[in-house]
């Protein structure tokens, strides 16, 4: 993690903190029937994860989900 997204997370309460941790497991083992899951348009093989306003963008694998990138709503999409 980086020190920006370290400080970024520190913001949040611990509730928020425990729901990213959750999904960011979730994303890893590929259970997803709990997210909100969508596939980017226009980003072939990239799909988002949806949590508050967290997304996470990610790859499905053969066995697990490849985190690509974390980062609220507002900048997910840049650079892209």
């Amino acid at each position: 993690m980086t020190k920006d997204w370290e400080k970024k997370v520190a913001k949040l309460d611990r509730r928020a903190r425990l729901r990213i941790a959750d999904a960011l497991v979730a994303v890893r083992a590929l259970r997803l029937e709990h997210l909100d899951v969508k596939p980017l348009v226009g980003q072939p093989g990239l799909w988002r994860a949806r949590v508050g306003d967290l997304r996470i963008v990610f790859e499905k694998g053969a066995e697990e989900g490849v985190i690509k990138k974390v980062d609220f709503r507002q900048s997910i999409y840049k650079g892209l």
